[in-house]
């Protein structure tokens, strides 16, 4: 039997496989579904293809909208608005929407901004960096629209703008919320944001001032902290106000996952961590310095003897989490990343996992060997 290539012309990139595959499919074997077809009297077997064709074109169609980017369309922007058009149930299929700012342009046809009514089905919705001009736009656009599933929500918008805070309002289902470079002049002020919003609130991920204003009295669980752009890091003396705050998250575990964006990873920092959330199961510190400093010394010896010092003293302090399963580090040296898991995992018995820059190392047994996706084991 001939193949037949899907291609799914409104999608978002997706990250897991079986999002693009049609293997998720239930089949049975053609020759079992051929044999009992031809037992079929002619009528049957015309309703019965009849079946099997508007079931296979409804499933090619929730799986080509099922995740729809708007700023990537390009040209067939035309052609995707005019297919939600003709069918509105094709908008019922979309779980996942990513938007940009011309995208909610006040400007748009009457009959395109009311299109984003009918994604009612959408889990999360995306709006990617907007210039400040179209932020207000797009807060006038969407901040009526309703979507009783959402869950996950993307943006840079404001916490002070009240369009946002009436959208946040009509949608207490949210559990995952970002807001990237978007940052608030209440630093310090955790109070300043209404407690009775977003009251599933687990995941936040957005700049340090936004991070105190949400974690206090809501479920959260997992926190990412960030500075306002990729290049920069959260000051060490904002941090030890942070974290405290931090650790006043409703949740009955409290936050268990907590990514930082800092600038030099040592002992005196996951000291810090750990003294306001000593329950945490997963660290991540981000955009780190290597662990060696950089040194007109060129002893190899010396900056070995100063890594393996750093790494002591840095599963020393891991050793203060009560719960903390996974570690993981950026931007250290490649070559000393055997010796550095050797030092923390030895020390620290309860991680199961260690990840330095993009290579996961798993503890295989409690004899402290450990292996990555490149070596089968290490010891």
């Amino acid at each position: 039997m001939a193949s037949v290539v899907l291609r799914r012309p409104f999608a978002v990139e997706s990250t897991r496989e079986s999002d693009l595959s049609t293997q998720s499919i239930p089949k049975l074997p053609p020759e079992i579904v051929l044999h009992v077809i031809s037992l079929m009297d002619p009528t049957s077997q015309r309703r019965t293809l009849v079946g099997v064709n508007r079931f296979l074109t409804e499933e090619v169609e929730r799986r080509t909208y099922r995740k729809v980017d708007m700023t990537a369309l390009g040209p067939r922007r035309a052609q995707f608005i005019a297919a939600i058009q003709s069918d509105r149930r094709r908008a019922g299929y979309v779980r996942t929407l990513a938007l940009g700012a011309l995208d909610m342009s006040d400007s748009l046809p009457v009959d395109e901004l009311h299109l984003f009514h009918s994604f009612e089905n959408i889990r999360s919705l995306i709006i990617h960096h907007e210039p400040s001009s179209h932020v207000s736009r797009m807060s006038s656009t969407i901040k009526h629209c309703q979507f009783p599933q959402l869950t996950n929500f993307h943006s840079s918008w404001s916490l002070n703008d009240p369009a946002f805070r009436l959208f946040l309002s009509r949608h207490p289902s949210l559990r995952s919320l970002g807001l990237r470079k978007s940052y608030s002049l209440s630093f310090g002020m955790p109070s300043s944001f209404p407690t009775g919003l977003l009251p599933a609130l687990e995941d936040v991920d957005g700049h340090w001032s936004n991070v105190v204003r949400l974690v206090a009295g809501r479920p959260i669980q997992r926190v990412v902290i960030r500075s306002a752009n990729s290049d920069a890091y959260i000051p060490r003396h904002k941090l030890a106000v942070i974290l405290p705050i931090v650790a006043r998250s409703a949740s009955g575990a409290g936050v268990e996952t907590l990514t930082l964006h800092v600038q030099r990873a040592d002992a005196d920092l996951i000291n810090m961590v750990a003294k306001s959330l000593p329950s945490l199961r997963s660290l991540r510190l981000v955009g780190t310095s290597p662990v060696i400093t950089t040194s007109t010394n060129s002893d190899t010896s010396a900056n070995v003897q100063e890594l393996e010092l750093r790494a002591a003293l840095i599963a020393l302090a891991l050793t203060q989490f009560e719960r903390l399963d996974e570690f993981a580090i950026d931007r250290l040296l490649p070559l000393a990343a055997p010796r550095y898991v050797e030092l923390v995992g030895g020390v620290s018995p309860a991680l199961r996992s260690l990840r330095i820059r993009d290579t996961l190392w798993t503890r295989v047994d409690v004899h402290h060997a450990w292996q990555n996706e490149s070596e089968d084991e290490y010891k």
